[in-house]
């Protein structure tokens, strides 16, 4: 229960990070300084079309561990469990 727990715990906070991030993903830091002051990014802010939405980064993170999982056996249903914490509407 805790390897599952610290390992959907993980793929929240690297998703969480990545629609923080997604809004100045290619700008530099004086750009980023700019558009958020010196703080930084301090709350979701629009990306692609609406706030908080993650990237191709967290894609291909969820893919893999999908992948990882399904290899290792340690759930038949991988999958499904990760696309459901992550809903596409």
């Amino acid at each position: 229960m805790i390897v599952d727990e610290t390992f959907t715990g993980c793929l929240i906070g690297g998703a969480i990070g990545d629609a923080l991030g997604a809004p100045v993903e290619f700008l530099s830091a004086d750009q980023i300084n700019a558009r958020c002051g010196r703080k930084g990014v301090r709350d979701f802010e629009p990306a692609y079309g609406r706030s908080g939405a993650i990237t191709d980064d967290t894609q291909m993170t969820l893919f893999t561990a999908v992948e990882l999982r399904r290899l290792t056996g340690l759930d038949d249903n991988a999958y499904q469990e990760i696309a459901e914490l992550f809903p596409l509407e």
